[in-house]
């Protein structure tokens, strides 16, 4: 690997840039996941007449759109760096992550935040790597394969 960033040092470049842009997404993600959480989900559907459902449900809710709200930031802030293909990568690692909420739910708040920004830095340092291919049909043909299959691996 030390070879490919000697050959390479864009490579460096690109690699730790895509690490610090899941890092911030991560925890973007994480700070609003509980500000729609505590204070606009949860009010929302366990007031006086909400159904317990709908109470039980309010993690979801929050954690998806949370979700769509990293993605848009991912989105911004890969073409104000002019990385290739930013809507591809958010929205994979969009995916990747969705129900991330739900993984995390029985976790300490610290832990879960860190496991939060883990997951995300991986998420955009794998499909970011995915698109340095320069051809795009394979590029999204991997990247949906790796959505399906974890996608799969999660329902087991």
């Amino acid at each position: 690997m030390a070879q490919i960033f000697a050959a390479n040092p864009s490579a460096l470049r690109t690699t730790v840039t895509y690490i610090v842009i899941g890092a911030a997404v991560g925890a973007i993600y994480f700070l609003i996941y509980l500000l729609l959480q505590r204070y606009v989900v949860t009010p929302l559907s366990c007031g006086i007449s909400s159904s317990a459902s709908q109470c039980a449900r309010a993690d979801v809710v929050a954690g998806g759109i949370a979700t769509i709200l990293a993605a848009v930031g991912g989105v911004a802030a890969g073409i104000r760096l002019t990385l290739a293909r930013p809507l591809i990568v958010a929205v994979a690692v969009g995916v990747l992550t969705w129900g991330l909420a739900t993984w995390t739910g029985g976790l300490h708040w610290l832990e879960s935040a860190i496991w939060t920004i883990v997951l995300y830095i991986l998420g955009y340092v794998l499909f970011g790597w995915i698109n340095r291919y320069p051809a795009i049909i394979p590029v999204v043909v991997v990247t949906v394969v790796i959505l399906v299959v974890e996608r799969i691996l999660l329902s087991l």
